[in-house]
């Protein structure tokens, strides 16, 4: 597979090949085997019994609706990794601090021509779609995440009506799927999941911390967070970065600082996952008048001349190596732009905006902004921040989102 994508990749410019290829720099990989179970009835969300799993605090469903917010904000500018395409996109510098919601979406791997009825201004991006149909899955069950068996063959036929940009995850989990039901298997899970470990794996996270703060054990919640996360990604790596992130939400509606729920993160994790929050903290950039740019692009070529790069990868491709949809790095880089945030909160006299600050900087940031913004809204929304109610109806999923989140809480949110 390494092969086939590094030949690929050498033919490719280099803002072509992160999006359609996994790139895993230092995995420790853990395979098994996959097949399918039984269709999903369509969403009466209406019919649906209230005898649901219950989110207990408005900071939880929060970050289910901020998601959604979060990844429409960012969807025009996704997957750009060129920052002179994007600074010219955004009008130079000066418009820097308002990216959301660019109106002319403008990501090179995807739009509304090359896949109808998907990616308009306001909409989902991929992951934003993927994101949804886990949480359409915990809607049909009544809130409750059952078991990697059931949301395996709910993925299989979600898959089937699916319109929109299947990802590199979703090819390799329908070949798994295809391959353990032609076996006769019965049991999928876990082999059904991709050998993928890229960023795919947050929204998961967030929402389970969601419905299962208030209500079941942090053990309870891991094991969980594990049973997702495989079904779709059976790699050790996603696993592990998976499960820090949710010590990490634990920990901050538990009420823990900023600092202290990232450091929650470290907890029991291996040395790999460590040494990236480590890093994501010697990141964070204090010097709030240092041009935004030219502090990426510092960052990015020194984390290139350091990083172990893909066997035949081009060397010229190091600098965007940060920017790309790969873990650690994904989940490095989303902790260090929420750091920058609060930083950036620290010196300004303004009322606290480190929420919408750290989307907007992450957008800016470039490449695969959309996978980062599960990381960076589940933790400030964890900490009980809020993205302003304007993104919200800029939103075109959201009236939907609102009305799932309101089954899950069984009254208005």
């Amino acid at each position: 597979l390494v092969c086939r994508i590094i030949t690929t990749a050498v033919s490719l410019v280099p803002t072509a090949i992160f999006p359609h290829r996994h790139w895993i720099i230092s995995a420790q990989i853990t395979r098994t085997s996959p097949t399918n179970i039984t269709s999903p009835r369509p969403l009466q969300i209406s019919h649906i019994k209230m005898s649901v799993s219950t989110i207990s605090t408005p900071k939880a469903m929060n970050a289910i609706k901020s998601f959604f917010a979060a990844d429409a904000a960012a969807m025009p500018l996704h997957w750009i990794y060129d920052y002179d395409k994007s600074t010219k996109l955004l009008g130079g510098n000066k418009m820097l601090h308002s990216p959301a919601f660019f109106s002319t979406p403008s990501c090179p791997f995807y739009d509304s021509t090359q896949f109808p009825g998907h990616y308009n201004l306001g909409d989902a991006s991929p992951y934003g779609e993927e994101a949804k149909l886990f949480l359409d899955f915990l809607v049909s069950n009544h809130g409750k995440f059952t078991n990697g068996n059931d949301f395996a063959q709910y993925t299989l036929e979600w898959a089937k009506g699916y319109t929109g940009r299947k990802n590199g995850w979703l090819k390799e989990f329908e070949k798994n799927m295809t391959q353990l039901t032609e076996n006769g298997e019965t049991n999928v899970y876990p082999s059904c999941g991709a050998n993928d470990a890229e960023a795919i794996l947050s929204p998961k996270v967030v929402f389970l911390a969601a419905i299962c703060y208030g209500s079941d054990s942090k053990t309870d919640y891991l094991n969980k967070v594990e049973e997702a996360v495989r079904t779709h990604q059976n790699n050790q790596l996603a696993l592990d970065v998976a499960l820090s992130f949710g010590k990490i939400l634990w920990r901050a509606m538990e009420g823990g600082s900023l600092e202290e729920s990232i450091q929650a993160g470290k907890d029991d994790s291996p040395q790999h996952i460590i040494d990236a929050i480590d890093q994501a903290c010697t990141y964070r950039k204090f010097d709030t008048s240092q041009d935004l740019i030219e502090h990426y692009t510092d960052l990015c070529k020194e984390y290139g001349s350091t990083a172990t790069l893909p066997p035949g990868l081009p060397p010229h491709l190091a600098p965007i190596m940060l920017k790309a949809c790969g873990l650690p790095q994904s989940f490095t880089v989303s902790l260090k732009l929420i750091l920058d945030a609060e930083s950036a909160n620290d010196s300004s006299e303004s009322d606290d905006d480190t929420f919408t600050r750290s989307v907007e900087q992450n957008i800016v940031f470039g490449g695969d902004c959309c996978g980062r913004n599960a990381f960076i809204v589940g933790i400030q929304s964890a900490l009980g921040k809020e993205l302003p109610r304007a993104w919200y109806e800029k939103t075109r999923l959201m009236d939907e989102v609102e009305t799932q989140c309101r089954v899950f809480r069984g009254k208005t949110p």
